[in-house]
């Protein structure tokens, strides 16, 4: 019964990405006073790559999005299913790793930079979940997600940890003000831009499973409670969204100066909080 439910998770991820990916340009859409599409519209829009004519510029550009795609399922899975966060975290960064491999395998400037900055955005990211972790060891004394996921509602001993996962979450899903490696209204999509039809669609659909996997780490400060819990993803992506459409993009340096300065001290000073005992 334990393995059923993050099993039954793991499948309908896809389902739950689409879902969740319909329902932020919902939101975006009534924030902007429009109408905005219907909420199952990622579907249709992932059906209508998959029959579009394939253009190969190369293999190897090809195989690094199906790649990414892999890795990130791989550490949606490792986290569902309880295993370790370091190497969910592992996994994370290494799908976006392979994007950029993907991106600098195409002679397209636009590409290349894209390539660059989503680089940055692992340099950004990746070292606050892995702090995040570091607390989680110190509250749980385990870095195994089934173990951590018995202890509830960690948000009470980790609220620092939690308030530097929010700051980058905007980063994480590629959001304003940090959306510097697609940046459409300059790169054009950067990493992404060669890509189209069957060949875009493994990055779209590993786009859903990324979001499902910033709820997964919400959720995991809040379990014991399944009311809170929704409240706690719903009330963060909603803010997430609010920032997206009130902000200005900042630069690629801001990004990360954003993140190091403000995320992984809020992750230190809980930390050291946990371990004098104050929390």
């Amino acid at each position: 019964m334990d393995f059923l439910l993050p099993a039954s998770l793991l499948v309908l991820s896809p389902l739950i990405g689409g879902l969740l990916e319909g329902t932020f340009r919902k939101l975006n859409a009534r924030m902007q006073n429009r109408v905005g599409p219907p909420i199952v519209q990622p579907f249709y829009d992932l059906f209508k790559l998959l029959q579009k004519r394939p253009i190969l510029i190369n293999n190897y550009h090809v195989i690094m999005a199906y790649a990414h795609l892999v890795a990130m399922v791989i550490a949606l899975a490792t986290f569902l299913l309880g295993g370790d966060f370091l190497l969910v975290i592992f996994f994370h960064g290494m799908s976006l790793a392979l994007l950029s491999m993907g991106a600098y395998g195409v002679r397209s400037s636009y590409s290349q930079v894209g390539a660059t900055r989503e680089l940055l955005h692992i340099l950004a990211v990746e070292p606050v979940l892995i702090m995040i972790a570091a607390n989680l060891y110190l509250n749980t004394g385990t870095f195994l997600l089934s173990e951590i996921f018995n202890s509830n509602f960690l948000f009470k001993s980790m609220p620092l940890a939690f308030l530097a996962l929010v700051a980058v979450l905007p980063a994480k899903l590629k959001k304003s003000p940090f959306d510097v490696s697609e940046a459409h209204q300059e790169i054009i999509g950067g990493p992404e831009i060669e890509y189209s039809g069957p060949f875009y669609a493994p990055i779209y659909l590993a786009k859903w499973l990324e979001e499902v996997l910033s709820a997964g780490l919400i959720a995991m400060f809040f379990l014991g409670n399944p009311v809170i819990t929704l409240i706690a993803i719903s009330v963060t992506f909603t803010f997430v969204l609010a920032v997206d459409n009130s902000t200005a993009r900042l630069s690629y340096w801001d990004m990360v100066k954003y993140t190091w300065e403000i995320s992984i001290p809020l992750v230190l000073v809980n930390l050291v909080l946990n371990y004098v005992g104050v929390l």
